[in-house]
């Protein structure tokens, strides 16, 4: 070793005193040297450790030694060493391909393919290349040399840690590229193109490792080359995102449908799927949230929609139905803002649309598949749409938009009367009539404005008559008893009010209806019908005579007296059973 060091390193210096010796001399001298010594090594058939680090360590200090004498040749004389640099990196790419072969440490690969990189780089440079193309070419080489090995291994043998290295050594200095290419500040279709060695780097690793989290990955580095084709044609980034949204979900979801018509469903194929949804969903998103052009942002977003129900579709969730029934809402509301539909006609569109819609695609699965949780999710979203909706539209003026608004509630208030009839379950049919008498009356109000109030609270007496007659029949004291009340007090506070305030006709009005509601409390054998239309005439002969005082005075001292003898009747008739 000290006769190798001093052949290499002093005695050079005693005979550069004596002999000028110019720096290409000495960089040949250690590249030289380098050679030597390796070639040397191949002599030996079973390295020791001490010949091994003669050798390694020899071959590093000469190269250390070259590269400083490179650098002092530019320092010095100001000459281009950008050759002499290429060389050197040549030369330690082989070096270190040089221990891969000899030495079989396959991990050097990754040094190896580095310092070839490093040269690619360098060259480059001396050829004046842009950034760009700089770029795109060490992609390319890297991506082609480093998949062809790996293959070229593989085929050798199928088990070869070799190309294992290889895979390894392309995915990441693939990463570092694609960095560069993210960050490098060049021209779009530049960017898109270089881009490309990424992807082919990407797929083939996700081809032969059996890692899910390379399948990610290349889906992830797909997705970035849609979004570097969209900005290399330069188009907006609503246009970008709807083009992101429905490329990575039908692109990927074709993946995955051809992957199980070939039977080959593995953990892979549900990642292709998942990634197509996912993607679908969140650019679908990021174009809803923009309000650049609502052409646009329906047509991202309607993907959205399609990937929640492709996904409801697959996971069989009724919880995600109700998710993308209020998204195919949401994406109603869009396209009537493309159309230019004011907020009340909107409103028209999403309760005609929830009533329709919904109820039109649950029933035909319904047809399909029968009653269940589906069926039930469809009905609940198309009646909650069309009421919520629909009664909201009913606040506007436009005559045109509450006909609209009303039809759509009656009909509402004909699919809960069909469900309370298949259900047997009346509080359905009661919901209709109230959804369906509010729509009517809207439309009364709009078309006729100037309709006494007691017109809308004897439409309302109406359904609670039909309401206690259902009940009744179904053989439900409660609820009849409640809607018997209901039903009177529409009658009588209403009426009473229209009597003192409005007079006149009113008050014979409030009498005739009490009258009658006596005699249906005797026909039926009601007695609170009976008693309630009892006071209601009592009340409406006091209010009338109020204007004949005599007359009055006598009416109250008979209904007093009339009193006193009920209860004397009724306590004598009590100790008599006694």
């Amino acid at each position: 070793w000290p006769a190798v060091y001093i052949i290499t390193v002093p005695l050079l210096i005693v005979v550069n005193n004596i002999v000028h010796i110019s720096y290409d001399a000495y960089i040949m001298i250690y590249m030289a040297c380098i050679v030597l010594v390796l070639a040397l090594r191949l002599l030996i058939r079973r390295l020791t450790l001490s010949a091994g680090t003669f050798v390694y360590v020899s071959t590093s200090i000469w190269l250390l030694f070259a590269v400083f004498y490179i650098a002092m040749y530019a320092f010095t004389l100001g000459h281009d060493v950008s050759w002499w640099h290429i060389s050197w990196w040549i030369l330690l790419a082989a070096v270190f391909y040089y221990v891969v072969v000899v030495e079989k440490l396959r991990w050097v690969v990754l040094c190896a393919h580095g310092a070839t990189l490093a040269t690619g780089w360098l060259l480059c440079a001396k050829c004046s290349f842009s950034a760009a193309q700089t770029v795109v070419a060490l992609g390319v080489g890297h991506s082609a040399t480093a998949i062809a090995l790996a293959e070229y291994f593989r085929w050798r043998n199928r088990v070869s840690r070799t190309a294992v290295v290889y895979r390894s050594a392309a995915v990441g200095y693939g990463a570092a590229i694609g960095l560069a290419v993210l960050i490098t500040g060049m021209v779009n279709e530049w960017r898109m193109l270089a881009w490309l060695p990424i992807v082919a780097i990407g797929t083939h690793a996700a081809y032969r490792q059996k890692e899910i989290v390379m399948m990610y990955a290349l889906h992830a580095v797909l997705v970035v080359q849609i979004l570097l084709a969209g900005i290399a044609c330069n188009l907006s980034y609503v246009e970008i995102c709807a083009l992101m949204a429905w490329l990575s979900f039908v692109g990927f979801g074709a993946v995955s449908v051809l992957m199980c018509a070939a039977n080959r469903v593995t953990a892979k194929t549900k990642t292709w799927w998942r990634s197509g949804v996912a993607c679908a969903l969140a650019f679908g998103s990021f174009a809803l949230l923009s309000n650049q052009n609502y052409l646009m942002c329906s047509a991202g977003w309607l993907a959205a929609v399609a990937a929640m129900y492709a996904l409801v579709y697959i996971v069989r969730h009724v919880i995600l139905l109700y998710v993308g029934n209020t998204m195919s809402v949401i994406l109603v509301a869009l396209l009537c803002a493309w159309c230019g539909v004011s907020f009340s006609g909107a409103l028209v569109a999403i309760a005609a649309f929830g009533l329709i819609g919904f109820y039109g695609v649950g029933w035909l699965y319904r047809l399909w598949r029968g009653a269940g949780r589906v069926w039930n999710a469809m009905l609940v979203s198309s009646l909650t749409v069309a009421c919520s909706a629909g009664l909201l539209a009913s606040l506007s003026s436009d005559v045109a938009i509450v006909a609209g608004v009303a039809v759509i509630l009656v009909g509402a208030g004909v699919v809960f009367s069909v469900q309370s009839y298949e259900m047997k379950r009346l509080e359905f049919a009661e919901c209709g009539m109230v959804v369906a008498m509010l729509g009517a009356q809207r439309l009364l109000y709009a078309v006729l404005p100037d309709t006494h109030a007691l017109v809308y609270t004897h439409l309302w007496v109406l359904v609670a008559a039909a309401l206690y007659a259902g009940y009744h029949i179904c053989k439900r004291p409660i609820e009849s008893i409640c809607h018997l009340v209901m039903l009177l007090c529409l009658v009588t506070i209403p009426g009473l009010a229209a009597a003192f305030i409005d007079g006149g006709w009113y008050q014979l009005l409030f009498l005739v209806e009490h009258t009658a509601v006596v005699i249906v409390g005797v026909v039926t054998a009601r007695k609170l019908t009976s008693i309630w239309g009892a006071v209601g005439v009592t009340v409406a002969i006091l209010y009338m005579l109020r204007e004949f005082q005599a007359l009055l005075n006598i009416t109250i001292g008979l209904l007093v007296l009339a009193a006193v003898v009920f209860v004397i009747v009724r306590a004598n008739r009590r100790n008599v059973y006694k």
